[in-house]
């Protein structure tokens, strides 16, 4: 195995092994398949692959809530524009404010 490049699933560190080209878990060296809980929240991603906390966001192509750490927060909308960090984490919680109303 000859690590590589460090990532993060749901929270979680990951590695790349340059060998079998794929990820694996940094902490016991499994393969880094969606099977692990948020560590913030504690749940698994939908049956879609979203975070449970953001479920399906409209016009929204990828996101990601930081799973605890708002320097990993994103979101890439449909139309190529993107939000990071803080940016992200607000449109977030203006996203659920407009939600809640309806």
């Amino acid at each position: 195995m000859k690590l590589g490049g460090y990532s993060n699933m749901r929270g979680h560190s990951i590695r790349y092994d340059e060998d079998s080209e794929e990820w694996f878990y940094e902490d016991d060296l499994s393969p880094a398949l969606d099977n692990r809980p948020c560590t913030r929240c504690g749940k698994l991603p939908t049956e879609e692959g979203h975070d449970v906390c953001l479920g399906t966001l409209p016009g929204v192509e990828f996101a990601c809530c930081g799973h605890g750490d708002t320097n990993m927060a994103y979101i890439t909308f449909i139309d190529g524009r993107e939000l990071r960090n803080d940016a992200a984490i607000e449109w977030f919680k203006n996203a659920r404010r407009k939600y809640e109303r309806s």
